[in-house]
């Protein structure tokens, strides 16, 4: 008898498996690739991963549908694979959805499908930027907010955050350790001197596997635009202290997450200049 068909989501899933490299720097392999003259397809972040495993998901729930006879990843086309981003499209799924829908597509289908190819809207300078602006939501006990104002950090980070993370000195909280950031990188926010005492009390009555936030923190929460709140102050304060521009941008830098002084120009000409 011989051996079973493993599912088309399962192929996928293997596929992905095989292409991730987790916890490497993107940026090597964009520099080899470089010089190289070739195109990376691996995964270094485990964010991105967690993203594309469930995209797959999606990928395959409509070729099962749409093409029922499919049964294996090397049968589904370049065709097939621009026709569901059309599809995701004329769903109504934004521009950021099927942008990283035609990354997934591509990564398991080995192709180098364009939004152009698919003939779908590309993301537009205000779907970038409305992020940027006020859209008036907040929390109930403002805590999530605060937490990002004084540390920098991201939802995601927010969301994982426990006690034992934090890095406490005289009742004040002076940085976050991050284990799993952006990326898969390992980091310390420092916090801004004040905000110290202020989430110092917050987490004064958990415990160190307590996380500091019990529910879901909701996706309108602006915590980009709050992030860059974060990176001004900080910035203002560093500069207050006496530091010399490299290391405030080297602080920075490490602080938000970021493993390089240029991508803080999109923090601000107040940063970088």
């Amino acid at each position: 008898m011989g051996r079973k068909r493993a599912s088309l989501g399962f192929q996928m899933w293997q596929k992905l498996e095989e292409i991730q490299n987790i916890g490497q720097s993107r940026h090597i392999y964009k520099a080899i690739d470089k010089s190289l003259g070739t195109k990376s397809n691996n995964i270094t972040s485990y964010n991105s991963y967690s993203s594309y495993k469930n995209a797959s998901k999606q990928f395959e729930k409509w070729i099962k549908v749409t093409y029922p006879g499919v049964k294996y990843l090397k049968d589904i086309t370049r065709d097939m694979g621009i026709e569901y981003i059309k599809h995701r499209e004329q769903i109504g799924r934004s521009a950021w959805t099927y942008s990283q829908d035609l990354v997934v597509v591509n990564k398991l289908l080995d192709t180098d499908i364009t939004k152009k190819d698919c003939n779908v809207a590309k993301r537009s300078l205000s779907d970038r930027t409305n992020n940027m602006v006020d859209n008036g939501y907040r929390t109930k006990d403002g805590v999530a907010e605060r937490f990002i104002e004084g540390a920098g950090l991201r939802r995601r980070e927010l969301q994982h955050l426990q006690v034992k993370n934090c890095i406490m000195q005289d009742n004040e909280l002076v940085g976050v350790r991050v284990y799993r950031g952006k990326g898969g990188r390992y980091r310390v926010a420092e916090v801004r001197h004040d905000y110290r005492r202020l989430l110092g009390a917050i987490i004064s009555s958990k415990k160190g596997d307590d996380k500091i936030f019990d529910r879901p923190i909701s996706k309108r929460l602006q915590a980009h635009r709050i992030r860059h709140e974060y990176a001004k102050e900080y910035c203002n304060e560093l500069i207050e202290k006496g530091l010399e521009r490299d290391v405030v941008l080297d602080r920075l830098t490490q602080s938000l997450g970021h493993n390089r002084h240029d991508v803080l120009k999109s923090y601000g000409a107040y940063i970088y200049k």
